[in-house]
């Protein structure tokens, strides 16, 4: 019987599990797709069809995605968290405070023949506690301010480093395109020595000239595709700098549009440097600094004042002798520093001489600003003066080659001439694209001295937006579309 029933058991278990191995085996080892992997994204860079970039365009990107200007906003944020600190002494708070104790006998007492207990062996206490700051003589008021006054200096020092991002960038720009004229520049170079080397060979086999002027510019020939080759490759290198700085992946292929450079520098400085000392942002973040330092001499100042509160408590304890089990009690509570032991007064002593620092360092910065405004207005007007020169210098050139070439021709000159003159159109034209890019970016130089209109939407606090351009200094790069206004307090000196 004990065996019938044992095969029974294998009949109704094992049986039906091995039927649904058998059935889910073989789709399992079917694929469940036919699909072909898919490529890893870096595989695919190289593939990609080439990006157009403008000069707006790259700014924009490169403030979106950089890092360090991030972690300047986390510090503004933090700065903000700061005074939310400050300002959460002056909220109601509420807690629950609870004891428990234990004596080594009970203590009891005798009142009117009757016994009673005035401590148990065994006691507990527990408070619900409220607190409300009613007056603190300064130190909210100054804890607050000091704390707002350095959220400012914050949000000045991000500006600060949005201005050096973008000025930053401009130049990388500017390098990119001066990198991709050179190999344009590089392959006329080439294209002029082919055809030199073709009218020496022609010349050479017509007995005009001698074996010598076949070789040497063939010698020629050759350096220029070396030359194209450098610039070809300091092409790449400065678009992969423009690439990584705009966060876009390694291997992207970059078509930059031109910057126009046609406006003509400004004739007088005295209101970009009204503007440099007024809205600078090292400048700016140094006067809220001082704002700052100024609110924490009242705050050490103010430590030796007292508090008044008010306090609500709800007690619940162990009842014993006169004390019931249950007691609410509402209270006024004061605070009276007697001696701090000189804490407050070196506290206070500390921010009076960080005051004295901040105000020499700003006065060396101001110096600084006007310094900087001086040399980015002599700077600008010199590469201006150099692209006219450079102009001039490039025509005569050009004249100068064509009628070498013509000479050559005509088998009136040597490889010789041909070859100087290829090379001083070569020099003419690099010093037209120095000079020209030179100017583009003595023009960012000077947009950042004068604190200029960011040419980009910033992004960040609503504040960084600038507002009407009345009175302003006209930038000499692309501006961007014209922002919303807004106010920006400005502190006391």
């Amino acid at each position: 019987m004990n065996r019938t029933w044992f095969r029974g058991l294998v009949g109704r278990l094992v049986l039906p599990v091995l039927a649904a191995l058998a059935l889910v085996g073989p789709a399992a080892a079917e694929p469940t797709s036919t699909a072909p992997p898919e490529a890893p994204a870096s595989a695919t860079v190289g593939s990609q069809e080439p990006l157009k970039v403008d000069f707006r365009g790259a700014l924009k990107a490169a403030v979106d995605s950089s890092p360090e200007l991030e972690a300047a906003r986390a510090r503004v944020d933090g700065a903000r968290w700061t005074t939310e600190e400050a300002r959460s002494a002056g909220n109601p708070t509420l807690g629950i405070e609870g004891t428990y104790s234990r004596l080594d006998r009970e203590v009891a007492a005798s009142l009117s023949g009757r016994n009673f207990v005035v401590s148990p062996q065994d006691s507990y206490k527990a408070a619900l506690v409220l607190r409300q700051a009613v007056a603190t003589f300064g130190r909210l008021h100054f804890a607050v301010l000091a704390g707002q006054m350095a959220e400012r200096a914050a949000l000045e020092e991000y500006r600060g480093l949005l201005a050096n991002e973008l000025a930053s960038t401009a130049n990388i720009y500017l390098v990119a395109l001066l990198a991709e004229e050179e190999v344009t520049i590089a392959q006329q170079r080439l294209e002029a020595r082919e055809a030199a080397l073709r009218d020496a060979e022609a010349l050479f086999e017509a007995g005009t000239v001698a074996r010598f002027d076949v070789l040497r510019v063939r010698s020629e020939a050759t350096r220029a595709r070396q030359q194209l080759l450098e610039a070809q490759n300091a092409q790449q290198v400065a678009e992969a700098r423009l690439a990584s700085r705009m966060g876009l992946p390694p291997g992207s292929d970059l078509v930059l549009e031109p910057v126009p450079f046609d406006t003509p520098p400004p004739t007088e400085m005295d209101l970009a440097m009204q503007q440099a000392l007024a809205r600078r942002p090292e400048i700016q973040a140094l006067l809220w600094g001082l704002e700052a330092a100024r609110a924490r001499i009242g705050l050490a100042e103010s430590q030796d004042n007292p508090t008044v509160a008010l306090q609500s408590q709800f007690t619940s304890q162990t009842s014993a002798g006169m004390s019931p089990g249950h007691q609410w009690v509402t209270g006024v509570v004061l605070n009276m520093p007697l001696y701090d032991g000189g804490a407050a007064r070196a506290q206070a002593g500390q921010a009076r001489e960080a005051v004295r620092g901040l105000a020499a360092n700003l006065e060396a910065v101001r110096r600084a600003v006007r310094l900087d405004v001086e040399d980015s207005f002599l700077n600008l007007a010199s590469r201006w003066q150099r692209i006219t020169q450079a102009r001039i210098g490039l025509e005569e050139a050009t004249e100068a080659a064509r009628v070498a070439e013509v000479r050559y021709g005509a088998g009136l000159s040597t490889s010789t001439e041909l070859l100087d003159a290829q090379t001083a159109l070569v020099s003419a034209r690099q010093a037209l694209l120095a000079a020209r890019y030179g100017y583009l970016g003595a023009a960012v130089s000077w947009n950042r001295a004068i604190s200029g209109e960011f040419p980009v939407e910033p992004p960040g606090p609503l504040f960084l937006r600038e507002g009407s351009s009345e009175d302003r200094v006209p930038v000499l790069l692309p501006p961007a579309s014209p922002p919303d206004e807004a106010v920006t307090p400005e502190p006391s000196p």
